[in-house]
């Protein structure tokens, strides 16, 4: 019983560093991406900013709708 407890232990330190190594790799990405975001809509006026910001809502609303559908069918 004491080997099957401790290789249990072993087996989710093993998945909490994998989860901790795919979090760090995601929080990278996701920086990376943000700062791009930023560049870009620094560059454009108060107008094509909203515009922008209101068609990536609509592409997000859309796209959710799709996985939802896709779910239920």
């Amino acid at each position: 019983m004491a080997k099957n407890r401790k290789k249990r232990e072993w087996d989710n330190d093993a998945t909490e560093r994998l989860a901790r190594g795919i979090a760090k790799s995601v929080n990278s990405v996701q920086a990376k991406l943000s700062d791009r975001l930023n560049r870009a809509f620094a560059k454009l006026d108060r107008r094509a900013q909203v515009t922008a910001f209101a068609v990536a809502i609509i592409a997000m609303a859309a796209y959710s709708i799709y996985l939802i559908l896709d779910n239920l069918l």
